[in-house]
């Protein structure tokens, strides 16, 4: 098919996404004024989970991700939305609800099984995957798995937030080692759009001064690909020192172990 044949048909479904989009939004302002009637939040986790393990029942398994992140992105809007017809701000992280941390730029806040959509959307992308320990993960259960990973026992693990837009950029944790509980382990991983802007520098920094306080622990540890330069820099820049090197027979490039005393 050509492209000019195929551009009316997206222009036709456009127009119906549109029209969908507004009838949706009509009745989210409904929503929002039975919500404030019986005093009930904007947000329901619940209904929202809901919604996400449909889709993942639903959707064609190929387009699963990028299925998510669209409904993350329309129910987001919702939000925003119910809390616009009300007259109130959109929803923010309020201090307090939860222990945050905040650097130059950005949010800090404890990640929850709730975070397993934005997560999945990371997770899912080979791209990203490659540089971590996990494989592409293909189910959503996947990323719940990996939160309860991230923040099991003594273990920190938070989504990376701006801190102007509150928007969702990656994940960071400090994993304690169960069999040598005074070493933590270093993971970070942030969308595509939102990686070579120094955001891991940055929270290299805030690591150094809270990590013990975080963890109790009095050596924190990164386990890097060697073709991952940007990610190599960042830690030599924050003070940690190669250990080691590590090579795999089945694995191109090697392994290097960075280490950082408290």
């Amino acid at each position: 098919m050509e492209l000019n044949e195929i551009r009316p048909k997206i222009d036709a479904l456009n127009q119906q996404l549109l029209a969908l989009f507004e009838e949706r939004m009509a009745l989210c302002r409904e929503v929002a004024l039975y919500k404030e009637e019986h005093q009930m939040p904007i947000l329901v986790p619940e209904r929202e989970n809901a919604i996400f393990q449909w889709v993942e029942k639903t959707a064609d398994p190929t387009l699963l991700p990028y299925d998510m992140m669209f409904f993350q992105t329309m129910l987001r809007l919702s939000r925003d939305y119910q809390n616009a017809c009300l007259g109130r701000n959109p929803e923010q992280i309020e201090p307090g609800s939860n222990p945050w941390i905040s650097t130059e730029r950005l949010l800090l806040v404890p990640l929850e099984e709730k975070d397993m959509v934005p997560v999945f959307s990371l997770t899912s992308n080979p791209a990203i995957a490659r540089y971590m320990k996990f494989s592409p993960h293909t189910e959503l259960k996947q990323a719940r798995e990996l939160i309860q990973e991230y923040t099991q026992g003594n273990s920190y693990g938070c989504k990376v937030l701006d801190g102007k837009t509150f928007e969702f950029i990656g994940v960071f944790a400090l994993k304690v080692d169960s069999e040598q509980p005074d070493r933590a382990t270093i993971s970070a991983f942030f969308g595509q759009e939102h990686q070579g802007k120094g955001y891991l520098t940055e929270l290299l920094k805030m690591v150094r001064s809270l990590a013990h306080e975080l963890t109790g622990c009095s050596s924190l540890w990164a386990y890097i690909v060697s073709s991952n330069q940007p990610s190599v820099k960042a830690v030599q820049k924050a003070g940690f020192q190669l250990d080691s090197t590590l090579t795999f027979p089945d694995l191109p490039d090697s392994l290097q172990v960075y280490r950082l005393e408290l």
